[in-house]
């Protein structure tokens, strides 16, 4: 639902314009200044002087001017008066011609082109998904006349071409544009966060196949991340942001701990002359209570932010991803184990 709607073409509204008659204010003895400084006195206030007072230091002025609900009023135009030399009052509405005229609008123009902005909010649920569903709405959508077809359609728009060979361009801008962005670049950053994951890994074990092992076990984390925030979406509103994003590439440091765990143990039972599916076992046995422990303390942890509005996202993407990466690592690592070095475990 979109709340708060609103254009950027100002509403319509009526602007008073005075015509001074030379001739009328002329006989009357009365010059254009004076009627200009009357209305100016009138509307903007005349200052006579000032004061201080002894709860402020800075000088307070003294300003005459009508009140505001005569100020409001246009039918006051009628009853103001102006004084000629003469001390005498005379009617303003006697020395000017009084019109009403629509305030004529700017028009916003961008790219040599007339431009007009529609503003919303939505009401409970992310610009995000939104503007997702408008996306797939537009590629189904053709225009009025039936007869148009699609020609483009990318994450910033759509471009149709009607049956008379004009293109007609629709972008999708603002939150939406601004979101893309930054889920693009922290893109980037767990892209490189992984990189640099792999060799620390390929440094600490001195082997390029191992860190490979334990980081497969990453994407595993979103699979617990991406439903985790629907069904936060339908329950309470939040949904995928932008700080869950920082806390997916979080995961990608602390989901592989687990794994790192099992490695080293397998590798020390290595050199006990277990068969590989014994030692797996045993693994797996042995390290399953360390594993739950540091991932309990770990959600723990994380929850301690859950409550605040801008870390909310960051916090329950590191419970929903390490949660359920911790259970799968226990399931997904020693198959994948397996198949990578099992040969060389029995060839040890």
């Amino acid at each position: 639902q979109v709340v708060d709607t609103d254009t950027s073409i100002p509403e319509d509204t009526e602007t008073i314009q005075l015509v001074i008659d030379p001739a009328r204010s002329s006989r009357s003895r009365i010059s254009v200044e004076q009627i200009v400084h009357t209305l100016n006195a009138a509307y903007d206030g005349h200052v006579l002087g000032f004061y201080h007072n002894e709860n402020n230091i800075e000088q307070e002025y003294i300003t005459l001017r009508m009140d505001r609900q005569y100020r409001l009023t246009p039918d006051t135009l009628n009853r103001i008066t102006v004084y000629n030399d003469l001390g005498i009052k005379v009617p303003l509405k006697d020395l000017v011609t009084i019109r009403r005229m629509p305030t004529e609008k700017p028009e916003r123009r961008e790219n040599r082109q007339t431009t007009v902005y529609i503003y919303g909010d939505m009401a409970s649920r992310s610009i995000t998904y939104s503007a997702i569903d408008l996306l797939f709405f537009l590629n189904d959508y053709r225009l009025s006349d039936g007869k148009g077809e699609l020609v483009s359609l990318n994450l910033f728009g759509a471009e149709y071409r009607t049956a008379d060979n004009e293109v007609v361009h629709i972008t999708l801008g603002g939150e939406w544009e601004l979101t893309l962005e930054v889920f693009r670049d922290l893109g980037i950053a767990m892209a490189g966060a992984i990189f640099l994951v792999y060799f620390v890994l390929v440094a600490q074990f001195a082997s390029f196949r191992e860190p490979l092992i334990i980081m497969a076990t990453i994407p595993l984390s979103l699979i617990g991340v991406l439903p985790g925030f629907m069904f936060l979406g339908y329950a309470t509103g939040l949904y995928f942001n932008a700080t869950s994003m920082i806390g997916v590439i979080a995961l990608a440091g602390i989901a592989v701990n687990n794994s790192i765990i099992l490695l080293e143990y397998l590798n020390s039972l290595k050199q006990t002359g277990l068969s590989l599916e014994e030692a797996l076992i045993e693994a797996g046995t042995t390290r399953f209570r360390p594993i739950l422990l540091t991932t309990v303390t770990t959600m723990l942890g994380s929850l301690t932010i859950a409550n605040d509005p801008v870390w909310a996202g960051l916090a329950y993407a590191i419970v929903f991803g390490l949660g359920v990466s911790s259970v799968l690592t226990l399931i997904v690592f020693p198959v994948v184990f397996y198949m990578i070095k099992g040969r060389d475990w029995d060839a040890g």
